[in-house]
């Protein structure tokens, strides 16, 4: 049965595109008769839709026919528009990238300071152009200043959220509720 089914399949598909059956099919055809009469019905129903379409056919309009020979007689007005190497987000993406990679290739070949020397020469730097080391103590610092507003910040936010609570519980739980009992 499913292999009848694929048959149809093959059956339906070749007939509408006026195609040759497969070998295989054809041997099928030799042992099953539903596939068989099944073909046969196909090709009727085909040869049927095929006569009535001639019936249906129409002319085209002659003026149709006379403006489309009309648009080709003349000069293109405009020639199509040329496309694109790239979308401009592709484009931009490429460039950010390719400035980023340059970025990095500068940053490898740059000087890198070399020990006790360099800090030397940092020290006798004036000290409106000096840029401070990072050390332990300067991130943990840093670190405390930077989180002073967000605590701050929580704290508040805490405060408001048990306001906000109790006067809910005030506004709408009763007054009097009973204590639970214990079991």
């Amino acid at each position: 049965m499913i292999a009848c089914w694929l048959y149809r399949k093959f059956i339906t598909d070749d007939t509408d595109a006026n195609h040759a059956l497969p070998n295989s099919v054809q041997r099928h055809f030799q042992t099953c008769p539903a596939c068989r009469k099944f073909l046969d019905s196909e090709r009727e129903l085909t040869q049927r839709l095929v006569a009535g379409a001639e019936s249906h056919q129409k002319a085209p309009s002659p003026f149709l026919h006379a403006r489309i020979m009309a648009s080709l007689d003349r000069d293109p007005q405009a020639a199509p528009a040329a496309r694109q190497f790239l979308p401009p987000v592709w484009a931009t993406a490429l460039v950010i990238a390719a400035l980023g990679l340059f970025g990095i290739f500068l940053m490898r070949d740059a000087p890198q300071p070399a020990g006790p020397s360099s800090h030397s020469v940092a020290s006798s730097l004036p000290s409106e152009n000096h840029v401070p080391m990072v050390t332990g103590q300067n991130l943990l610092n840093w670190t405390t200043k930077l989180d002073q507003p967000l605590e701050s910040e929580m704290q508040s936010v805490v405060a408001d959220a048990k306001a906000a609570i109790q006067l809910l519980a005030q506004n709408f739980l009763p007054e009097n509720t009973p204590e639970p009992r214990a079991r």
